[in-house]
């Protein structure tokens, strides 16, 4: 019985050490021959929009464009310096949702464009004032502030980077019913870009139902949630994140992978069948990823209306375009 189990305690150290060597063998392969981005985990799951950046994270990103740029996430889940509900008095908060553009991937967050945006507004005429500025003159809130305060009062300007790589129009609608609005801006920017189009209907989070926009119900969590919970239990994983290339390559074929297949049930649920051919697949998928993300769009301008909020809408052109 000691002879045995003494056998098989070897055959499981034999079995780990050499598990072990070939995963060094093709970390060193990888470094070597395919070097991959090494990021940091910076999402987390969320119930209602699926993810979200973690809170209070912080960690250096790398890619194939950039490398070693500092991302820091605040508490409530920006990347952006903290920022309370309450607005204070003199200022024109201006909130900005949209992806990894508007987030600043790739950028140190100085250069982010919604940083870039309160610092020349802030920076003109120094602090702008009331009666000369177009943008307030464009708005009907500061048209109701500007009644109330004296000509010639100087405003501070505050630009909130709501941003979060790789969320679409559909999680930046959730976001501001649910979070966004708390800030009481006075004008609400949508960053958006073009692959927002088939995002929205690859996230699943609405439909159309004879032309009417329908928040969708999912009763379990995607494939990608279960993914992102069951490597949190891997040990030092947000370590192995930012220094292991084999744990990256395998993260983004994995997320790839379930990606794709999130992407063929999303055709499945708006009738679109691999069975049709390229040509009518390619057409079907057009006029409904422009049809569902128009709604989008018209129920967050009503929704960012209806509290006298104004809503600008800035295209991104194409990346290298």
């Amino acid at each position: 019985m000691k002879i045995k189990l003494k056998k098989i305690f070897f055959l499981f150290i034999f079995c780990g050490l050499s598990i072990l060597l070939a995963f060094c063998l093709l970390e060193v392969f990888l470094r070597i021959f395919y070097p991959q981005p090494l990021s940091p985990a910076i999402y987390e799951n969320d119930p209602i929009l699926g993810f979200k950046y973690k809170s209070n994270c912080k960690g250096f990103l790398n890619g194939k464009d950039f490398k070693h740029i500092e991302f820091s996430i605040n508490s409530k889940g920006l990347r952006d310096e903290e920022y309370s509900y309450y607005k204070q008095h003199h200022t024109y908060r201006i909130l900005i949702v949209g992806d990894s553009f508007t987030a600043g991937h790739g950028v140190e967050k100085e250069d982010s464009y919604p940083e870039v945006l309160e610092r020349l507004l802030n920076e003109a005429q120094e602090g702008f004032i009331f009666h000369n500025s177009w943008l307030l003159e464009k708005s009907a809130k500061a048209q109701m502030q500007m009644n109330t305060r004296q000509n010639g009062s100087t405003i501070k300007f505050e630009v909130i980077n709501a941003g979060v790589g790789a969320w679409s129009t559909s999680q930046e609608l959730l976001w501001l019913e649910q979070e966004g609005l708390k800030y009481h801006p006075d004008l609400v920017i949508l960053g958006f870009y073009q692959n927002d189009f088939w995002g929205n209907v690859e996230s699943r989070l609405f439909t159309l139902k004879n032309n009417k926009l329908l928040k969708m119900v999912i009763k379990k969590p995607s494939s990608e949630s279960k993914l992102r919970t069951i490597v949190r239990l891997i040990p030092y994983y947000p370590y192995l994140t930012q220094h292991s290339h084999l744990i990256n390559f395998l993260k983004r074929k994995m997320i790839s992978y379930l990606l794709n297949k999130q992407g063929q049930k999303a055709l499945e649920e708006i009738s679109l069948h691999k069975n049709d051919s390229l040509k009518s697949l390619n057409t079907k998928l057009k006029h409904y990823s422009l049809k569902l993300t128009f709604a989008l769009i018209q129920r967050m301008r009503e929704m960012i209306n209806e509290r006298m909020i104004d809503f600008i809408v800035v295209v991104i052109p194409p990346y290298g375009g």
